[in-house]
């Protein structure tokens, strides 16, 4: 079995191609050693067996790499970029190759944190109060989105393998990733030539929609449609605004928005939340609470659902955390354990699908070529 080459790339200057240790027939330790310079353009020789990713930095190509590792063939390098691998394995036997990405090309090199990503695809330049300056995202969005829309192609690359047989390589791209969340917004910006802005929790298309205050605490109430507007307006006791011409249909409403939601924030301070939700329930008009964590944690919907879990964790102690969100019919998953340490599972891995034995297992941690914990 060999154990990944790594090669260390730099923008600026020639690389070396350095393969790590690899284990033959009677499980000792083989060193190898440096191969060869490496320029953007070169052919890297790769063996039959040999495994070519890189330690945090990729070539473009991983699939050819693949291939070649299989047929002994040379390897052309037309394009090396910085980009950092956020997760990924290259398989041997050529069925599956995941790679994500969090920069391409040379645009972003060393450019590669959630917050620059949220910064640079222009998430921020759309988020926060109206007439503020952009705020990052409560979470690190860039980061997860790229993560499920990585589970999404592994999935895709299966189902495709399944039907033919044929593994693939998959380029999930961070900056790609937001830009699929922006989507609409790139497409009313293609079409208007209008920039938007942030607009705090308010909707561009729609209005009211949007969290407003009322006595006792916030609301987000969510008049989406001609329909819910006729219901919404007696509810609230101003029945008059109906027929008043500044606000006969959607178009004029989001043209008046600003004495539009004036009026209808003096109307909710006249009560308090549990007032106007029951008021609004009865209605038929989505409303809801803004919670904070702590109450989103004691909320009897979370409760009912079982969304939230507590773990035993081995440093931790008991640990809250969500419970899978996903819910399937005849196979629901579940988490089974805490998110492990560093290393955790290295030797349990290597010796149930490599076949390596403890001994082998050691002697690679000792080399530093795997980490255990």
């Amino acid at each position: 079995a060999s154990i990944e080459s790594l090669i260390k790339l730099s923008p600026t200057k020639a690389h070396r191609v350095v393969a790590a240790p690899t284990i033959d027939a009677s499980g000792e330790v083989e060193e190898q050693v440096e191969a060869q310079e490496l320029r953007p353009g070169d052919i890297v020789r790769v063996r039959p067996g040999d495994n070519i990713p890189a330690d945090g930095r990729v070539i473009r190509g991983l699939s050819t790499v693949n291939q070649a590792s299989i047929t002994g063939e040379s390897l052309p390098v037309d394009k090396v970029s910085n980009d950092e691998v956020f997760g990924g394995t290259i398989n041997l036997t050529g069925v599956l190759d995941i790679e994500v990405t969090k920069a391409g090309g040379d645009t972003l090199l060393g450019r590669v944190k959630d917050l620059i990503l949220q910064a640079e695809s222009g998430m921020i330049s759309i988020t926060g109060e109206e007439g503020g300056s952009g705020v990052r995202c409560g979470t690190s969005i860039a980061d997860m989105t790229a993560g499920m829309y990585a589970a999404v192609g592994i999935m895709l690359a299966l189902r495709v393998k399944d039907k033919t047989g044929q593994g693939q390589r998959i380029d999930m791209s961070m900056m790609e990733g937001q830009l699929g969340l922006l989507n609409t917004m790139i497409a009313s910006y293609g079409v208007e030539r209008e920039m938007p802005a942030p607009m705090g929790t308010a909707y561009k298309a729609l209005l009211p929609y949007q969290t407003l205050r009322t006595k006792t605490g916030d609301l987000a109430i969510a008049v989406g449609s001609e329909k819910l507007w006729k219901v919404f307006c007696p509810a609230i006791g101003r029945p008059d605004l109906l027929t008043d011409e500044r606000f006969i249909g959607n178009r004029l409403r989001v043209t008046n928005r600003t004495a539009l939601i004036d009026i209808v924030q003096t109307a909710l301070l006249t009560r308090s939340y549990e007032e106007w939700e029951q008021i609004f329930l009865k209605a038929g008009i989505p409303v809801g609470a803004v919670n904070n964590i702590g109450q989103v944690v004691d909320h009897p919907q979370v409760a009912a659902r079982e969304s939230l879990i507590t773990m035993d964790h081995p440093r931790s102690g008991k640990v809250l955390m969500a419970n899978v969100p996903v819910r399937l019919s005849k196979t629901p998953g579940s988490v089974r354990t805490p998110a492990p340490a560093l290393g955790e599972h290295t030797g349990e891995i290597l010796q149930e699908l490599l076949g390596l034995s403890g001994a082998e297992v050691a002697r690679l941690a000792a080399a530093g070529v795997v980490v255990t914990a």
